[in-house]
Parts: C-alpha cells; structure tokens; sequence
C-alpha cells in the first residue's frame, strides 16, 4: 500500500472501501467473497432453526398462558414462515443474489414481528424485541457494510416514524 492507501484522512477511495468492502480493497474482497458466502450459507439455517424453536415455544404459551396470548397469531404466522424459509435454505443452492435476499428476508421477518409487537400488541410497553433484533442481525450474517447500514436505517427510521404514531406517549420519546 502507499502511504495514501493508508492515510486516515478521508478520501474517497477509503470511504468507498470501508463502504463497500469493509475498509479492504474491492480485489481482496473479490478473494474472500466466496468464503463470505459458504459461512452464510451455512448460518442461514441454524438462525432459522433457532427462531423456529423460539417462535415455536411462544406459540405453543400463547396458547396456555394470557401472557404470550396477544400476539398468538403473530407467533403462529412467523413460525409458518419461518419453516418456509429453513426450508429453502436446507433444500436450494442459493446463489449469491438469492442468498442475500434471503439472508434479508429472514432479518425483514424478524424486524417486522418486533415492530408488531412494538405497535400493535403492546403499545404502552418500552420497545424490546426490534431493538434487540436490529442490534443482532449484522452480528448473525456477513454484508457489504453499506447494505447493512441502509437496511438497519430504513427499519430505525420506519420504526421511529411509526412510533409517533402507534406507541403510548408515556413511551415513545424513551423508544425513540
């Protein structure tokens, strides 16, 4: 590298890379790609799993306890669709592409059930699930930096905006 390669002054060359391919160059990205994508590949499915069993559990307790029983068919509907998701992730050859979007989906399911239950479920209660669930999601999966800065910020600012509108006042300002 020269020295301008490695200067911490911003230049448009370092925010592109730390953009893009997380402060390496596009080549040595290009290298690592593949690896990037065999590791996804295979925690695809064991964070589908594990959300399964979660969502399977809260399933079954919003039956039996009033607890768990406002967000019943929010817990049923996302195990459903959860099962559909381990098992694409089991039975296809997902491509790059199609594993993104996939990788995405699974974040999106579990991002949307946290806003739900923000805003639907329990609306005078302090925000847990999506704040947790948008905080782990790049600790699960490997992206280019800058789609996973566009997608955890189009979900903060929906969830900020949606908050305003659906949280209890006693709330929403603490959410937010």
């Amino acid at each position: 590298y020269s020295k301008d390669e490695r200067s911490t002054e911003p230049n448009m060359k370092n925010i592109k890379n730390n953009l893009l391919y997380a402060g390496m160059s596009k080549e040595d990205y290009n290298r690592i790609k593949n690896d990037i994508e065999d590791d996804n590949k295979r925690k695809l499915p064991w964070a589908t799993l594990i959300a399964m069993i979660i969502l399977g559990i809260l399933s079954i307790l919003s039956l039996s306890t009033t607890i768990a029983e406002p967000g019943r068919w929010l817990y049923i509907s996302m195990f459903i669709t959860d099962l559909a998701l381990f098992i694409i992730s089991k039975s296809c050859k997902l491509k790059d592409g199609i594993l993104t979007f996939c990788i995405y989906l699974f974040w999106s399911m579990l991002l949307a059930m946290g806003m739900v239950l923000a805003f639907v479920v329990s609306p005078d209660k302090n925000t847990v699930t999506f704040i947790a669930l948008i905080l782990i999601g790049p600790q699960l999966f490997t992206d280019k930096p800058v789609r996973v800065g566009i997608f955890i910020l189009a979900f903060t600012l929906g969830f900020i905006v949606l908050a305003f509108f659906f949280k209890a006042e006693s709330v929403c300002m603490m959410d937010v």
